[in-house]
């Protein structure tokens, strides 16, 4: 479903992410694992363009690397940040039907997309 190849971050000079790549299938719960500093945030970020990146992007078969963040969102690939960037006064469900607005259609959030968590 969401394929990842050759991932680069750079702040700079210095190499946040290091050309990893990935597939998640659908259906599957994928978790990035690691130290603090070790480029789990920036591997979210890198994947839908927050950050400057480099990389392949693959999203149900069809190539969408030169695709812009609001153009990921509304293909499906939503972030749900941590603390500090979510919206204090709403709930869990809440913050992610915010990443679901662009899109217009959050009575099928659930089943059409791709979400990314950040703890």
């Amino acid at each position: 479903m969401l394929k990842i190849k050759n991932l680069i971050v750079n702040y700079g000079h210095v190499n946040a992410v290091k050309n990893i790549s990935f597939d998640i299938n659908k259906g599957e719960i994928v978790s990035i694992l690691g130290a603090n500093g070790a480029g789990k945030t920036s591997t979210l970020y890198g994947i839908l363009k927050l950050v400057k990146e480099k990389r392949k992007l693959y999203f149900k078969e069809n190539d969408i690397s030169k695709e812009n963040t609001q153009k990921l969102v509304k293909r499906g690939l939503i972030l749900c940040p941590e603390n500090r960037r979510i919206f204090p006064g709403l709930n869990v469900e809440e913050n992610l039907k915010m990443g679901s607005f662009i899109r217009g259609d959050e009575k099928i959030i659930w089943k059409k997309c791709i979400i990314f968590f950040q703890f």
